[in-house]
Formats: structure tokens, sequence, C-alpha cells
């Protein structure tokens, strides 16, 4: 009986461990040349509940039936119950080509190391998977418009768009610029560190014969994190640039935020539909 005690303490010591060293790795999403200052705490739910106006200034969800999903482990807060029962479409990446296609996904229980340390009975993390092995960029459930279709992503030069930079570039037929506002101190001792504030992302093209700015992601300040494009290309199949943006400004926490041109009004060249935000730990 002692053994067999021993041997349990052991294994969750274990778990545990491997738990935080998890953790410290996932802090390292972002180029190390961005310093930032650590302004809010690193804790899981107060990264969750980040208000939206920090981060993007188009108002809320109105399409309050859409859901976004991506692809792994996550904490209790991070995945809802029956969420396997929504109808589930897919952005993949396979060695040929990228294409949107509806899916089955498998979402289960799992044991999360930071949360069910104190039982190893206890699961409260969530596995989500899909029998598809191709690369998933985001799911997206919740939209009666989408179908599968082949997407033409267009491949950018740069994902990260910094203070006074741009980025034109055609797709479709259509011109487009990213560009960016805000400011860059860098540090005195050492140029290649830096901090960015009152950082702003904006979209630029035309739309019905209409120059439009849109802007896509405001925020203050950042710690050690940076604005991530993950993808760009035609997600609703009506010729016109959507994009996956990662609009998450703090290194413990992902936010693939997805924007799309078919639910914009006339005045708006993308709506942002939904976003999965997650945290390391």
């Amino acid at each position: 009986m002692k053994t067999n005690t021993l041997k349990y303490i052991l294994l969750l010591s274990i778990i545990s461990f491997m738990g935080i060293v998890a953790c410290e790795h996932s802090s390292g999403k972002t180029s190390q040349k961005i310093n930032q200052k650590n302004d809010q705490k690193n804790d899981p739910i107060n990264l969750l509940k980040t208000p939206l106006q920090e981060i993007d200034s188009q108002e809320s969800f109105s399409l309050s039936q859409v859901k976004v999903l991506t692809l792994g482990s996550f904490h209790d807060e991070e995945v809802w119950e029956n969420a396997e029962k929504e109808k589930w479409f897919g952005i993949f990446r396979s060695s040929k080509e990228q294409y949107l296609s509806e899916i089955i996904v498998n979402i289960s229980r799992i044991f999360d190391p930071i949360t069910d340390q104190d039982s190893l009975n206890n699961k409260t993390g969530w596995l989500v998977e899909s029998i598809n092995k191709d690369d998933c960029v985001a799911l997206i459930a919740g939209l009666p418009f989408l179908n599968n279709h082949k997407i033409e992503e267009k491949i950018l030069s740069k994902n990260e768009i910094l203070p006074n930079d741009e980025l034109k570039f055609n797709y479709l037929g259509i011109d487009y610029k990213l560009f960016a506002t805000g400011e860059i101190t860098k540090d005195s001792l050492d140029p290649s560190f830096y901090e960015i504030h009152n950082y702003k992302l904006f979209l630029k093209s035309t739309k019905n014969g209409k120059e439009i700015t849109d802007k896509l992601v405001e925020t203050l300040n950042f710690d050690d994190a940076m604005i991530n494009i993950l993808f760009a290309g035609d997600i609703d199949n009506d010729g016109i640039l959507d994009l996956i943006i990662d609009t998450s400004r703090h290194y413990n926490k992902t936010e693939p935020t997805i924007y799309l041109s078919k639910p914009s009004n006339s005045s708006k060249l993308l709506k942002i539909v939904g976003r999965h935000s997650t945290v390391g730990c």
C-alpha cells in the first residue's frame, strides 16, 4: 500500500513538472526582438477576459451564432459542451493546395496538467481533433453560406506589419494595402529591443468603386507579442480577400480572429465573425 502511494505521488509530481515546463516553452511565441512591458498578470482566466475593445475597433460579434475553434488541447473554458455537434468547416493546407471543407470534429475530455494537479482522475481539459491530417488553420461553424471549395492562398512577404510599415499586394485582380501606425521606442542600450505603443493595423482597398480603409486591430501596447497574419485568401468564396489574424497582445495567449468580406456592409471591406481565445498556462 505504501509503495503504491509513493508511486502515485511520484507520477503526480512528474506530470506537474511537465505542465510547468510546457508553459515556460509556450512563452517563446514571437520574435525575441520585441521586448514589451509586462502590464498584465499572467493569469489564464484574466487573459481570456481581455475586453474586445482593447483589441479591435469593430463592435463585438453581431453574428452571435458563429463559432471558431482550432485543433489541439485546451483548458476547460476554451471549449464548450457538445461543440462536436456543430456543423464545422475547416480551413486546410496540404502539400498541393489550400481548401475549405466540411469535417467531423472529435472533442473529448483530457487531463489538464495545469488545473487538474490535485487528482489524476479529474479531467477538465479538452482535446479537439479531426480525421483530416492536413494542416488546419481554423475551424468555423454557424455560417450558412460556407461551402467546400479550393482556396487560392495569398502568401504574404511578411506576416507582421510594424508601425510606419506597409505591404502592398494584389489578390484575384484586386489591389490591397496593409499598413500600421503607432510608436516604436528602442532600448538605448540595445537597439534590437523595442516597445510598441498605440498600435493600429489597417487594410485599404477599393469596393464598388469606392476606396475604403478598415481598421482591423487596435491595441495600446504588447507583452512580448506581436499581431500576426495567419492566413490570407478567399475563405467565403466571393472572390474577395479574407484574413485570419492572431490578434493577441500577450505572449501566453493566442487569438486567431477571422475576418470575412461576405458579411461586411458597403462601408467595410471585412467583418469579424469570430475568434478562438486560448492561453498556454
